[in-house]
């Protein structure tokens, strides 16, 4: 179950929690994080397959269980993407049906901020801890010096660095898009009127319950603003 990273509510730390589908106007960042989780898919698959090819596939596999858990919440977040929906959904009907009903509604934006953090706190890790700038580039030199005489420790050693830099640059632009996005998001959900009380059939993503459906116009005639609503925290 991926646990959404709470914002505080208004005027917390990380502003109004957002929930359900990103908006239209976040698709932009969306698309750019969703070729991160393909990236991460991919340097998880790299990985294993030097596993298989030095005979050591769960030792390569355990060593990226960071990358796996960023890629697993990076699917809850595009969980209505018209490609990895369907993954969503095998997920939720397998590895993850036991706490299918905890799941439920706990997709989409409430994953947005887990997503960033989580991706961040791997990524600072990985370089302070597991020196991975300096793995990258010395594994570079070594690749291109010629250093290695055995076709498959080369093909293996080549194939590691680049799944190493594919998943350190995706990690790294996944949590800066999905940075910006929560702070578009917030800037997006300060136009709502303040009273209005949305639909309660309408799928939300700003908010914890109502909103407006995702790609929702106001009516004609609709000025924000214009009715006689009570400020947020003031006494009736």
């Amino acid at each position: 179950m991926v646990i959404p990273i709470p914002a505080g509510g208004a005027g917390g730390l990380f502003g109004q929690p957002l929930s359900g589908p990103a908006p239209p106007e976040l698709r932009h960042r969306f698309s750019i994080i969703k070729k991160c989780v393909y990236a991460m898919c991919a340097s998880m698959c790299g990985k294993f397959l030097v596993g298989l090819l030095l005979g050591q596939p769960l030792s390569f596999l355990s060593s990226s269980l960071n990358l796996l858990l960023n890629t697993v919440i990076g699917i809850f977040l595009l969980y209505d993407d018209e490609n990895l929906k369907h993954v969503y959904n095998f997920m939720m009907n397998t590895c993850c049906s036991p706490c299918q009903e905890q799941c439920q509604g706990r997709a989409g934006m409430s994953c947005l901020l887990t997503f960033v953090f989580s991706n961040l706190i791997t990524v600072v890790l990985d370089i302070f801890l597991n020196d991975v700038l300096q793995t990258i580039i010395n594994g570079f030199g070594i690749i291109f010096d010629g250093k290695i005489q055995r076709p498959v420790d080369r093909i293996a050693f080549t194939l590691y660095i680049v799944s190493a830099t594919v998943a350190f640059v995706a990690q790294t632009i996944g949590a800066w898009q999905g940075w910006e996005a929560h702070k578009e998001g917030q800037n997006i959900g300060s136009f709502s009127a303040p009273g209005d009380d949305p639909p309660a059939s309408s799928s939300s993503w700003f908010g914890g319950g109502g909103g407006t459906e995702m790609g929702a116009r106001p009516a004609a005639g609709f000025e924000a603003f214009s009715g006689s609503g009570n400020r947020l925290g003031s006494g009736n």
